[in-house]
């Protein structure tokens, strides 16, 4: 299947053949860890190195609609409705057209960050996932 690799060292993009097995994808990133970012107005998402902001003399990227760089490579998917990976809908000018490469030498701390809900915030999210 198609995908995207973005590639901030090299400050590539470039297309590539996707397998379907997930250990592949750890291979493309070149991490033993990965998380998701989900690209608005598609199905896809972008999986990234869940470590990266610990690497050293790590690059970063950045997209258009999303708040803070990313660390490390980059993979372009798409999801099917029962979570799986397929081909990305993006096109390969459409993911170019979306990342800034960052400077060398940016950094991103990492933190965490809590939020409290009360009842009626754990209701109303609630019924926003699962429906009544």
């Amino acid at each position: 299947m198609r995908g995207i690799l973005i590639d901030p060292f090299a400050q590539e993009i470039v297309e590539v053949d996707y397998s379907g097995d997930w250990r592949d994808i750890k291979k493309f990133l070149q991490c033993d860890l990965f998380t998701t970012v989900y690209v608005s107005d598609t199905t896809d998402s972008i999986f990234v190195d869940d470590e990266g902001l610990y690497v050293e003399n790590q690059r970063y990227f950045k997209l258009a609609s999303y708040p803070q760089p990313l660390a490390g490579m980059g993979l372009v998917l798409g999801c099917n409705d029962e979570g799986d990976s397929v081909s990305c809908e993006s096109t390969l000018e459409q993911v170019k057209a979306m990342v800034e490469w960052c400077d060398e030498g940016t950094s991103v701390e990492p933190m965490i960050t809590f939020l409290s809900f009360d009842e009626h915030d754990t209701k109303t999210l609630l019924h926003k996932l699962c429906g009544d």
